[in-house]
């Protein structure tokens, strides 16, 4: 339950990034550095919530860093 909390806390510091991200790319959709921040933001929550066992969660990461 521990490493869930632990994700939980980290999660909302990485979606915080990814909110601003997408301000960011709604006045510059071809800013290819916000893209690629919004890629990673995707992928570390994919990485990080399959480790502690939100697969669901998981699977919805990935299927937006894929986009």
């Amino acid at each position: 339950m521990q490493s869930k909390n632990i994700f939980f806390e980290e999660a909302n510091e990485v979606i915080a990034n990814g909110q601003s991200t997408v301000e960011i790319l709604l006045s510059t959709p071809n800013n290819l550095e916000a893209q690629s921040t919004l890629r990673r933001v995707f992928h570390t929550l994919k990485g990080s919530s399959r480790m502690v066992g939100l697969t669901e969660f998981g699977e919805a990461a990935w299927s937006f860093e894929q986009l």
